[in-house]
């Protein structure tokens, strides 16, 4: 029996077994059908439910994977699945929901309490499937409200027994279910004062007073008066949060609701979920006072707190948010109890986090890295939250880079059901919020545990409160009528009234201040009045006191002495008594050893007020001096360039950062700073550039429908000026990302490349053709034109483009190797194999070397060499990996699926199915992804699951409609048709052998592997009564076939021997035993075992022919 348990944690098990399901879709779609037993579903509805994002055919297509993942996972589940429908049979799975639906609906109260052991799916998400998380959220509360009623017929019924431990265990746990619960509430402290407890039992109603904000008189009834003693009386003044080390300049005032909510938050997480909270409003609002005032009540209460911020000039800087939280706040002892695994991961971006040398990648572990690294962090959490409740805080999150954000996101995710709470404060009022941000933010906010808290402006009573606390805090006094002109000035933002009741400290700036009140000047990111008085502020300041705030207001967020000193331009002592004095006006502060503005608003307000030219000046200063510092990246400096205006330092710098960004996989780093290359193209040539380098990075990335503007772009250029060469490479690259997308047939490909072909000619570059025809080469064979292949490949091969020793050549060899080896013959196509192979490894070409070593394996599997191929894809896998090459991962993982498959293993090739369907984006690559459904289907009709095979053909002809690749027909028609013998539908199969005819004519033989159809053709024929010309047509393609692929003619070897099992016994025999030896030799288990099907079919005739001879 399939037990789902949902109430808590998700699992699965099968006859006591836990099952571990490949993705949470296969969870999502196991526990839809498990809720609605009996109940047909349309394949169309639940493809909606769980991918209503994705296009219609891949959300079909995404199902049946699913499908066939449930059923491969759990093979005693009973779901029955039509080529319409699929429904769950009831009493097929045991589902604890359900039953504890049933229990209480029945009424069997203790019994739905024991099976409610968390709330329905807690901590599981689905992201991307709205509708389902929607049906989650509508279960799941469904499911708490029947809790909370069940528990509270219980407590009502312990209560009146006097049961008054297990009262107040029943009471918290409703609470925790509910906290605003009254009846709860009062319960739990009457069951604490009926103990004995009082002085706990007073502190838990004072609490429930601030908490839910009304009387809870009732409580006490039921209770005798001389028990409760002094329970409601009102507590002494002085809260736990009052801290006398605070020496802020005001208490923290107002903020009654806000707090009250991020509170009933932290109840929960003390209860052991995880929750999210973000904490918005605009700039100057109180944000950060407001968690940090939570912070203290949090540290108070037992909670290890970490804190970071993010800025707004290392936005581009990977994880720089995350890492400011941990990097001073951990613990030895929190790093000591990681898994060494994560502790070496975490070291990566963690510097004060000391861990174990990483080993070499292995295989395929570099693709996985980016993942390992958002795991540590979670893990790390995860550590500390086990002995303590954790709340991890980021200040100014609209500054998060986009690093910091996939690991926030991801942890949020992870860490639901752990007591851990992410705080972040994110400011409403910025408006340049990044794609990323808003996604974030879109994405987290359909999650239950997350919560939005917004702080607006305090109110009058509020304000009026903040100052008189500045007043006792500071033995001042402020007339009743500058109160009103500071209201009225700046509103209820505290940071403001802060800063402006701060000067009255200073005589002077109070007397500039109230001069320059009403001063009105726009400004998007201050406010008017605080932009004036700040204004007011910095034009008190010595000539070397502007010089210091202007150097750090470009520099940023704060930065070492000597680097102010020399963007500043001036010697130690004037610097050195400049940040003294700047320090001593609050403007400026020193935080670990580096100088930095008091608030980052600070910053923002003197950045605006040096003025554009000295903004300029000041950044290229700021430049030169990072240039120096090999620690700076070359990212800082070409932002730097890019403010101060110096457009070729700019381009360059960003074009170094965009190749350093995209050597550690920070793909969207390395555009920004592309794009940022193209805002700095100083002339023609470097707007080319641009262009090229960003049409190259998208081509290389699979983003092909946004190359193809580009190379689009560079036509326009090259047209404007008659550059004939790189209109021909545009020309090319264009032609060739349409192929790779299937926006273009491959025939007319042929077509256009077959022109490009000239037009390289005339240009005379060697490489420049050897490139064209590597194009027209692969989309004629997509096409399978024999002649077209063949006759461009000899060119490819001739002395003119294959004398010169380097890696142009090297690819050529490749290509021949490929193209002959299919065409030709196997040992052709390794001679040149073999060649491409030598003379990379002379050039210590790796790139090439990867490539020659896929063409030696291709060549190696279809000669039979299975062990050697397999071989060859692993030290090319290895070389891909060091190259961090995803575009020859793709090939070199393709491959290997193709001879896990020969080999028949099956559980490997799916592996490697799963791995490579996660390195492309079917929006861009739909060549890449026929490859693969082609692939999959031979896989599952190998493996013998014909409605699979059959979904994934039909999947496969659909996506090829634009492509026409004949292979992809070819095969996917006869894949169909077999499934239709097999069925006994011959119509069917008539049907399919009209498509797979009309594809073949004139192609006879002379394309890739053609095994499935000469099989399908000679079975059917043979079920119409045309033996003997079915055996005949076998015997011309097996012929043609040697030499070739040995796997395509073995197959076909065995069609044949069993069509002459009652014609020729003794031939079929023959004809079984070489071909299952040459298997045994090869490895193939797959054709062993068809092999030794028919000699045991051969041997069974023999022994009943002899028994009859006997008799």
């Amino acid at each position: 029996m399939v037990e789902i348990r949902t109430l808590g944690e998700l699992t699965v098990f099968d006859a006591g077994r836990r099952i571990r399901l490949p993705t949470k879709k296969h969870f999502a779609l196991l526990v839809y059908l498990a809720a609605h037993p009996d109940r047909p579903f349309l394949r169309d509805r639940l493809a909606a439910l769980l991918w209503g994002e994705s296009p219609d055919r891949r959300a079909r297509h995404s199902l049946n994977q699913t499908l066939y993942g449930l059923r491969k996972c759990i093979p005693s589940l009973a779901v029955q699945v039509t080529t319409q429908e699929v429904t769950m049979p009831a009493g097929a799975v045991s589902a604890d929901f359900l039953a504890f639906r049933w229990a209480v609906e029945h009424a069997d109260y203790r019994e739905a309490s024991r099976l409610y052991s968390g709330d329905f799916l807690e901590g599981f998400a689905v992201p991307g499937s709205p509708e389902f998380e929607e049906w989650q959220e509508t279960q799941r509360e469904s499911l708490k409200r029947q809790a909370v009623l069940s528990l509270s017929y219980l407590l009502d019924e312990e209560e009146r027994s006097g049961n008054w431990d297990k009262v107040e265990e029943l009471a918290s746990r409703i609470l925790r279910l509910d906290p605003f619960r009254r009846s709860a509430v009062g319960a739990r402290i009457r069951a604490i004062a009926a103990r004995g407890d009082l002085r706990r039992a007073r502190a838990e109603l004072q609490r429930a007073k601030e908490m839910m904000g009304y009387e809870l008189a009732d409580v006490l009834e039921n209770l005798h008066l001389a028990a409760l003693g002094t329970l409601g009386d009102r507590i002494p003044d002085g809260s736990i949060l009052e801290d006398y080390e605070d020496f802020s300049p005001t208490k923290f005032v107002g903020r009654v609701e806000p707090y009250r909510k991020i509170c009933a938050e932290w109840m929960k997480v003390q209860s052991g979920c995880g929750r999210a909270v973000i904490v918005s409003g605009e700039a100057g609002i109180g944000k950060t006072r407001f968690c940090d005032q939570f912070l203290r009540l949090a540290a108070i209460q037992g909670a290890r707190c970490f804190t970071g911020r993010c800025y707004s000039t290392e936005s581009s800087l990977p994880f720089s948010g995350i890492v400011d939280a941990f990097a001073y706040g951990l613990h030895s002892k929190d790093i000591e109890a990681l898994d060494p695994r994560w502790r070496s991961v975490l070291s990566d971006v963690v510097p004060q986090v000391i861990g174990v040398a990483r080993q070499s990648a292995s295989s395929f572990e570099r693709e996985e890295y980016r993942l390992r690294i958002l795991e540590a962090l979670v893990q790390v959490a995860i550590n500390i939250s086990n002995s303590t409740p954790l709340v991890l805080f980021i200040d100014d999150f609209q500054w998060a880079d986009h690093s910091t954000i996939a690991v926030v996101h991801y942890m949020i995710r992870r860490l639901s059901s752990h007591p851990i709470m992410i705080l972040l404060s994110i400011r409403s009022d910025e408006a340049n919020y990044s794609a990323q941000l808003t996604r974030f933010r879109a994405d987290i906010s359909r999650y239950p545990y997350c919560a939005d808290i917004v702080l607006t402006e305090m109110d009058r009573n509020e304000v009026d409160l903040l100052v008189a606390s500045f007043c006792a805090r500071n033995n001042v006094a402020i007339p009743p009528e500058y109160q009103d002109a500071l209201y009225e000035r700046v509103g209820g933002r505290p940071f403001f009234i802060i800063e402006l009741l701060r000067t009255l400290c200073d005589p002077a700036s109070s007397s500039v201040a109230a001069n320059n009140a009403e001063k009105s000047v726009g400004h998007e990111a201050l406010p008017k009045s605080i932009r004036s008085f700040l204004r007011s502020r910095f034009e008190l300041m010595s000539l070397e006191e502007t010089q210091v705030l202007g150097a750090l207001a470009v520099l940023g967020k704060r930065a070492p002495f000597h680097t102010i000193r020399a963007v500043a331009g001036l010697e130690d002592i004037p610097v050195s008594e400049a940040v003294t004095s700047l320090i001593k006006k609050g403007l400026l502060r020193e935080v670990s050893g580096e100088i930095g503005f008091a608030h980052d608003l600070l910053r923002e307000a003197a950045y605006d007020w040096i003025g554009n030219y000295k903004r300029r000046v000041l950044h290229g200063r700021a430049a030169q001096v990072l240039a120096e510092d090999r620690q700076t990246s070359a990212g800082i400096i070409a932002l730097h360039y890019d403010l101060a205006g110096d457009k070729p330092q700019a381009f360059i710098y960003a074009l170094k950062a965009a190749e350093a960004s995209e050597r550690t996989h920070s793909l969207v780093e390395a555009e920004f700073y592309l794009h940022k290359a193209l805002d700095n193209a100083y002339d023609y040539d470097a707007e080319l550039l641009a262009y090229e380098t960003i049409a190259s990075f998208l081509f290389r990335s699979r983003r092909y429908a946004e190359a193809e503007p580009y190379f689009g772009k560079l036509e326009m250029h090259y047209q404007s000026t008659g550059r004939s060469r790189g209109l021909l490479i545009a020309e090319v690259n264009r032609i060739a990302a349409m192929l790779h997308r299937g926006r273009i047939s491959a025939r007319d490909a042929v077509k256009r490349l077959e022109a490009c072909v000239s037009e390289a000619e005339k240009v005379g570059e060697h490489r420049l053709i050897s490139q064209v025809l590597r194009q027209v080469i692969n989309a004629a064979h997509s096409q399978s034109e024999r002649s077209v292949v063949l006759k461009w490949t000899e060119m490819l091969i001739s002395p003119k483009y294959t004398s010169e020793p380097d890696p142009n050549t090297v690819r050529n060899f490749c290509v021949a190797a490929l193209i002959l080896g299919v065409y030709r013959s196997v040992s052709e196509g390794l001679n040149y194999a073999n060649k491409a192979c030598e003379l990379s490894s002379k050039l210590d070409d790796r790139l090439g070397q990867v490539v020659a070593l896929r063409s030696r394996a291709a060549n190696l599997m279809h000669s039979g060499n299975l062990a050697l191929a397999m071989a060859d894809i692993e030290h090319a896998s290895v070389l891909a990996e060091q190259l961090e090459n995803p575009h020859r991962m793709f090939d070199v993982i393709t491959l290997a699926m193709v001879v896990e498959t020969a080999r028949g293993n099956w559980e490997s090739a799916e592996a490697l199915y799963d791995r490579v369907t996660q390195m492309i984006d079917d929006g861009s690559t739909g060549y890449y992804w026929i490859i693969i459904c082609a692939n999959r289907m031979i896989l599952e009709f190998e493996r013998g699951r014909k409605q699979q095979a059959e979904n994934q053909a039909r999947d496969l002809i659909e996506m090829n409609r634009t492509l026409s690749n004949l292979w992809f027909d070819l095969t996917a028609w006869s894949i169909l048709g077999l499934c239709a013998l097999d069925r006994g539908a011959v119509e069917e199969a008539r049907k399919c052998r009209d498509e797979v005819l009309r594809q073949y004519e004139g192609k006879d033989f002379w394309i890739s592997d053609v095994s499935y159809a000469e099989i399908f053709l000679a079975r059917l024929s043979s079920l119409e009564g045309d033996v003997a010309g079915a055996v005949r047509r076998l015997e011309q393609a097996i012929a043609a076939y040697e030499d070739r692929d040995v796997l395509c003619r073995s197959r076909m070897q065995l069609e044949r021997a069993r069509l002459l099992r009652e014609l020729d016994p003794a031939e079929s025999r023959r004809e079984a035993e070489a071909v299952l030896e040459r298997a045994r030799r090869m490895g193939a288990r797959p054709l062993m075992e068809k092999a030794e099907a028919i000699l045991a079919w051969a041997a069974g005739m023999e022994q009943t022919a002899g028994a009859v001879t006997t008799r």
